[in-house]
């Protein structure tokens, strides 16, 4: 584990499908949710949920076809810099 400044940091076990472009959101159960995005062969439809207490990943149902798009959304707002 290293640290910067407040943060910590720690490996983690790595995701089921690699992939880019994915959106990414913290559940209100704690696990952390790769969605959709894209590898070697093409976009993706799956969902994976990370679960940082046990280290684990696990696959969720598939995305719809239909759903192309997809905003994460926090309730915290962040200052822009420009």
């Amino acid at each position: 584990m290293g640290s910067l400044g407040s943060l910590s940091l720690i490996l983690c076990q790595d995701c089921l499908k690699a992939r880019t472009g994915l959106t990414a959101a913290v559940g209100p159960d704690g696990r952390i949710y790769a969605i959709g995005g894209r590898n070697a062969s093409g976009p993706l439809k799956t969902v994976e949920a990370y679960d940082p207490r046990t280290n684990t990943w696990t696959p969720l149902h598939l995305c719809q076809p239909h759903a192309m798009a997809l905003e994460a959304r926090s309730d915290r707002m962040e200052k822009s810099i420009q």
